[in-house]
């Protein structure tokens, strides 16, 4: 995983980038760092022993209230 996207998701500063851009940059590379998490999630499941089902990658419907 590229060092910037690491840093991205970690919340840490990136070095050479100031902090005004970091928005912009998420956005723009929002697929790599939302596939990035995705591989993260996937280790640590596997890991801890507990399966991902097709059903928590989708997002949840806000209910009416």
């Amino acid at each position: 995983m590229p060092e910037i996207l690491s840093s991205i998701l970690l919340g840490h500063a990136v070095p050479g980038i100031s902090g005004r851009y970091i928005g912009e940059l998420a956005v723009l590379r929002s697929v790599e760092l939302r596939e990035a998490q995705e591989s993260i999630s996937r280790r640590v499941f596997e890991l801890l022993g507990l399966k991902l089902t097709r059903d928590a990658k989708r997002p949840r419907k806000a209910r009416a209230a």
